[in-house]
């Protein structure tokens, strides 16, 4: 238990990241942790772990099977260790909880996966656009009968 020593590099004192808590898609009440424009729009736990495997990030981290209490949906935890045994920082540049949890939403939208995966999303929703307006134009193109019925 985290209570019961004092003791940085032990496991029960590493942070807790879920994606919950950088998904942008969630409020605050519902349990994201960072602001809107740094968030990212639903993360995966694939996505985490490739952004924790960073050689930058360089920090331990474990993945747990638990559900997040507010929406049991959600499988997965991560625990990663920010302090070592002294104390110190283990990565200068991430020395809290938030500058974790905005390293790692940073490191997903800059990834190349997450860049084809959201191209991928804009073309469908153009040509679903596209073919809804083609749809529209030919529903309303009913010629003299369509009209004579309205009269």
């Amino acid at each position: 238990m985290a209570h019961l020593t004092t003791d940085p590099s032990d496991r029960a004192r590493w942070v807790c990241l879920m994606a919950v808590y950088i998904n942008a898609s969630k409020t605050l009440p519902d349990g994201r942790k960072i602001s809107k424009e740094k968030a990212v729009k639903d993360p995966t736990l694939e996505e985490i772990k490739k952004a924790l495997e960073l050689k930058r990030c360089g920090l331990k981290f474990d993945i747990e099977k638990k559900r997040y209490p507010r929406d049991f949906m959600e499988l997965g935890r991560f625990r990663v260790q920010l302090k070592d045994a002294e104390g110190n920082d283990c990565n200068p540049a991430i020395s809290s909880r938030k500058a974790l949890f905005e390293f790692v939403a940073e490191a997903i939208k800059k990834s190349p996966e997450r860049a084809a995966k959201l191209k991928e999303q804009q073309m469908q929703a153009a040509a679903a656009a596209k073919a809804e307006v083609s749809a529209q134009q030919s529903a309303g193109k009913k010629g003299k009968r369509g009209r004579r019925g309205k009269r």
